[in-house]
């Protein structure tokens, strides 16, 4: 077996889901953190992440960032545990995103301002 396959198959798996950004400067998330202006992290919508590295992809863009917060719609949808999409791309309700950026990941992947939901790829590190 080729080593490219072998990495491939051992790889963790990845998700292409809607992202929003979390903004919320001054706000305290789930993990303690106060945010700033230049804090790094995302929101996943489980506790069971909380403190798990992610990889975030963008057009090319890759940036590692700590999940330190829970969200953005739901609180209970590990949805990468349970081989499922995301609950908020099923509601009407809500702007459909599984994942939320503090501002300096959404800067760092290069996502003007200006979108306010975009499609990233993330996994576990």
């Amino acid at each position: 077996m080729s080593y490219i396959l072998l990495a491939a198959l051992l790889a963790p798996p990845s998700y292409t889901v809607v992202a929003s950004r979390e903004g919320l400067i001054g706000h305290r998330t789930a993990s303690g953190l106060i945010i700033k202006s230049d804090s790094v992290f995302v929101a996943l919508p489980s506790r069971s992440a909380l403190r798990r590295i992610v990889v975030v992809e963008y057009q090319g863009r890759r940036v590692e960032a700590p999940v330190l917060d829970v969200g953005p719609h739901y609180t209970r949808d590990p949805y990468w545990r349970l081989d499922r999409r995301p609950r908020a791309e099923r509601n009407p309700h809500c702007n459909h995103a599984a994942i939320d950026l503090s501002d300096a990941l959404w800067d760092q992947l290069g996502i003007p301002r200006v979108l306010g939901l975009v499609r990233v790829t993330w996994r576990f590190k």
